[in-house]
């Protein structure tokens, strides 16, 4: 089980104001019906902070170069107490690796000097929508590109959630084909993949990786009852 991040520890029982940092993959759109991993981080907050301003600074397509661009306006113009960025699906399309490396090093730099706490996740692998299987068709979320963001979070000291290793042992077990129903298209989680998503974040920032409203969470309770 993941521990939270040393990090956001200052800030359970606290009102924060957390920024995600990405793509179409952060971004609110269709392909989860807007209800993805932020939105589900907002309804969870209550079980560790005392509230949550959650601020969406997802953009379709956005490469690190452009969220660099955009960093003051769409980030640090809010003084965030949090910051999860999720970047580098679409960089491989716009740089080489080592252009990525020194952009996706400067950004994290600069946020990590402006804000309290800050966490980078890597993004799922494209998925093949007949198996199941990682499709490297998309020209997206390459595994070098995944692993300088697992490489890079390291060398700064950031914590980092690593979705490409979690979903890539998926697309090669017996069952790769249920990683279907969790996708909108090939490189795009619906709502059940951000819930996927939400799960494996929830234990790095200290939330329950169920919800009330869940089945699980009850049967959680009973045991917690039971061990009083």
């Amino acid at each position: 089980m993941t521990e939270p991040a040393e990090c956001l520890k200052q800030f359970f029982g606290k009102h924060i104001t957390l920024v995600a940092l990405g793509d179409s993959n952060t971004e609110f759109n269709h392909w989860s019906n807007g209800r993805n991993y932020l939105t589900m981080i907002a309804c969870n907050a209550y079980t560790r902070y005392a509230g949550i301003t959650p601020v969406n600074s997802g953009h379709s397509g956005d490469d690190v170069k452009k969220a660099l661009a955009r960093l003051d306006r769409d980030v640090l113009r809010f003084h965030p107490d949090v910051v999860i960025v999720t970047l580098g699906t679409n960089d491989s399309n716009s740089s080489s690796l080592e252009e990525f490396k020194a952009n996706y090093r400067r950004l994290l730099t600069i946020l990590k000097e402006q804000i309290p706490a800050v966490i980078t996740r890597t993004s799922n692998p494209a998925i093949d929508m007949k198996n199941g299987k990682e499709d490297p068709s998309w020209n997206a979320s390459k595994p070098e590109f995944m692993a300088a963001v697992v490489e890079i979070s390291k060398e700064l000291n950031i914590p980092c959630l690593d979705h490409y290793s979690l979903w890539k042992a998926s697309t090669e077990c017996r069952y790769s084909g249920e990683l279907i129903m969790l996708m909108g298209n090939g490189l795009h989680p619906n709502e059940s993949g951000h819930r996927r998503f939400y799960s494996e974040l929830a234990p790095l920032l200290g939330l329950e990786p169920d919800f009330q409203c869940e089945y699980t969470h009850l049967l959680r309770m009973q045991e917690k009852e039971r061990g009083n």
